[in-house]
């Protein structure tokens, strides 16, 4: 078994520096590196789950999280999206929302959601499987595919891109660059190595929703520069999760009436989500997130 191991690796590197010259993007076909071999090929920790958690944010040169308030129901700074592997596939949970819901921007371009990908094993711990050499090897893409106008919006004009995505990773993986003022929390560096665990998305469009199809790629030696929408001929996964852009960041006055028809709540439901937020206490700089 182990030397089949071997010669399975010792091809699938072969496949991957062959790729890496090839300048094709293969859209038809999917490789799909089997899970258990892989791992133990580059001696990373063996992950059972990942989670993308998408975050409301704002920009000061760099992306900065909102903090969250207690007590949302639907206007949510955090979101999740989880796939766990069963049965050796790679599947949603069953507990995932409907959709990530975000807020676009046709004006200005300044709405920013982040991203962070965080993998677990089965005993619910965070592994940092992409760090280290490993992000040497493998790297996040990201593309919107099914673009369609959102229910607010049925004659909207559709896109051919939804965003832009900028790669923000660092090293450790699980600690920020940049900590709120005043705190002593420890922090990490900014990498220039494009590995796709923490970004940011630059919305610019409103009014449509897409499927974000993520493509974790693999490479026997990866280039530097590869752009977050490539396509990569050796795919550990590729999956989708469905997005709403259902209101435009710079209309707030439709803010009530687009996320009631969004969520199928009444304007008071999202008005008492807003309130929340409006009279909460919380300083709207102090959350940790900085990518």
């Amino acid at each position: 078994m182990n030397n089949l191991r071997k010669i399975f690796l010792f091809l699938l590197t072969i496949v991957a520096l062959y790729s890496c010259r090839n300048n094709e993007e293969d859209t038809q076909t999917t490789q799909i590196v089997n899970h258990e071999d892989h791992n133990h090929e580059h001696e990373e920790e063996e992950w059972s789950k990942v989670e993308f958690r998408f975050i409301e944010g704002h920009s000061h040169g760099y992306f900065h999280g909102t903090p969250e308030y207690p007590g949302l129901k639907y206007l949510k700074v955090v979101q999740r999206y989880v796939f766990e592997y069963k049965d050796g596939k790679l599947v949603p949970s069953k507990d995932n929302p409907e959709a990530i819901r975000w807020r676009g921007d046709d004006l200005s371009s300044i709405a920013l959601t982040g991203l962070e990908i965080i993998y677990y094993n089965d005993k619910g711990e965070r592994v940092k499987v992409y760090s280290g050499e490993a992000g040497e090897h493998h790297q996040h893409f990201f593309l919107a595919e099914n673009i369609r106008a959102n229910k607010n919006e049925p004659n909207v004009k559709l896109p051919t891109e939804a965003f832009s995505y900028r790669y923000r990773d660092t090293d450790p993986e699980d600690l920020y660059f940049k900590v709120p003022a005043g705190s002593t929390a420890p922090t990490s560096k900014l990498i220039k190595e494009r590995i796709g665990v923490k970004g940011f998305f630059k919305v610019n469009k409103s009014y449509v929703d897409f499927d974000l199809r993520v493509i974790l790629g693999h490479y026997g030696k990866k280039p530097s520069d590869l752009p977050y929408n490539t396509i990569p001929q050796i795919r550990e996964y590729d999956v989708k999760i469905p997005i709403h852009i259902y209101t435009d960041f710079n209309y707030e006055d439709r803010l009530l009436k687009d996320a009631a028809n969004e969520f199928g709540v009444s304007e008071e439901e999202i008005r008492k989500d807003a309130e929340i937020r409006l009279n909460s206490d919380i300083n709207g700089e102090s959350s940790a997130i900085h990518l």
